[in-house]
């Protein structure tokens, strides 16, 4: 299969604490290549890039902490973590939950 062409990332991933009400802009080059794109075959995500038909940017990462109780913390404090990865035009990607281990 021929690998299609996709236009380049637009430069910068928006890093938001939620929690914090802080952002910055990280450079794409600071990015780990595998965590700048995400790949799409038929709007279902693929690890493959090869069998890609559509891989969209993260221009946005926002990062929620909570407690026990949905409440906004400090992520030191957080029982849980999540993670939301935004495409252009406020298109939501995937989120990804950590829990806190408290064993």
């Amino acid at each position: 299969m021929t690998q299609t062409q996709f236009a380049p990332h637009p430069g910068s991933i928006r890093m938001v604490e939620v929690q914090a009400d802080t952002s910055r802009d990280v450079p794409i080059d600071e990015v780990p290549e595998d965590r700048r794109f995400v790949y799409l075959k038929d709007g279902v995500e693929t690890y493959n890039p090869d069998e890609a038909t559509e891989r969209v940017p993260i221009v946005e990462v926002r990062m929620v902490s909570v407690d026990q109780r949905g409440n906004l913390v400090p992520k030191d404090q957080a029982a849980r973590l999540v993670v939301y990865e935004i495409g252009p035009d406020s298109r939501p990607l995937r989120h990804t939950t950590m829990v806190r281990n408290t064993r």
